[in-house]
């Protein structure tokens, strides 16, 4: 590190010399007068290399550490400030009692990645949804969603997520957003199917929203709960025979991965 300040040093105090040299820097009057010494330009060089250099060690050994300590405060206090803000969005944003149901937990590491990632991109509008302006909040949040058209599915599947508990219009609107942008999103479409139904009180909508997602579900579990979601919408809509086969069906899905084992445990013995 001594290098390194010793080569800065050498650098700067080489540039000082080099503006001095053109004209820019003037220390004649600091230097013999001519009377004394009657090539005075031969030494004025010199004299402007020893001031440079000079100026440039003080100036880096005072700027350095100075600087270097308000990086190390900047980067804690930013830190600290972040925390802060994640924690008092987790509370505004928490479901009020007697509301809804507290978030499974899928839902909710969605919604703490959701709190963390706006906490840190978008300060402003989380300071305004951990101070209870919900209107404003999800305003920004929207407006910066239109704009930023690359992730946008993202931005607006993080809106949902901030919203379900305590603003589940917004949380609606939001994941209709995203499921337009990103039809592949399993999970948006399965928050959509259950807001359309709970929220909404559009059954079809969320039937047709539980039916994507089981059409986009990749693994087992995916289809287990679309399959479970597509169910409780067909109970709701009186529609229990087919609600049944879907049960069924999500319990034969949900039954694979213990088939799979049991007959990978059959073989092995068999060997």
């Amino acid at each position: 590190m001594a290098f390194v300040k010793f080569l800065i040093v050498i650098v700067v105090g080489a540039l000082g010399v080099l503006v001095a040299w053109f004209g820019f820097t003037d220390c004649s009057a600091v230097l013999p007068t001519a009377k004394t010494w009657t090539n005075l330009d031969a030494w004025r060089p010199f004299a402007n290399l020893a001031f440079g250099g000079l100026a440039a060690g003080v100036t880096i050994a005072v700027a350095l550490p100075k600087a270097k300590g308000q990086a190390a405060v900047t980067q804690e206090d930013f830190d600290a400030r972040m925390a802060r803000l994640e924690a008092q969005l987790a509370k505004a944003l928490a479901a009020k009692n007697g509301d809804t149901a507290e978030p499974d937990a899928a839902r909710a590491a969605n919604k703490a990645e959701a709190i963390a990632r706006v906490a840190r991109e978008e300060p402003e509008a989380a300071k305004e949804l951990a101070e209870g302006d919900f209107e404003e909040g999800f305003e920004d949040l929207k407006a910066v969603a239109r704009k930023d058209m690359a992730n946008a599915a993202r931005k607006w599947r993080d809106i949902g997520a901030l919203a379900y508990d305590r603003a589940p219009g917004e949380a609606l609107s939001a994941y209709r957003e995203a499921t337009a942008l990103d039809r592949l999103d399993f999970w948006a479409w399965i928050y959509l199917a259950r807001l359309e139904q709970s929220h909404a009180g559009n059954l079809s909508a969320a039937r047709a929203a539980a039916e994507a997602a089981l059409d986009v579900a990749g693994s087992d579990y995916e289809k287990m709960v679309a399959f479970n979601d597509r169910g409780d919408i067909l109970i709701a809509a009186g529609e229990l025979s087919e609600a049944k086969a879907g049960y069924e069906k999500g319990l034969v899905v949900a039954r694979a991965p213990c088939r799979r084992r049991t007959r990978h445990r059959a073989a092995q013995s068999g060997m």
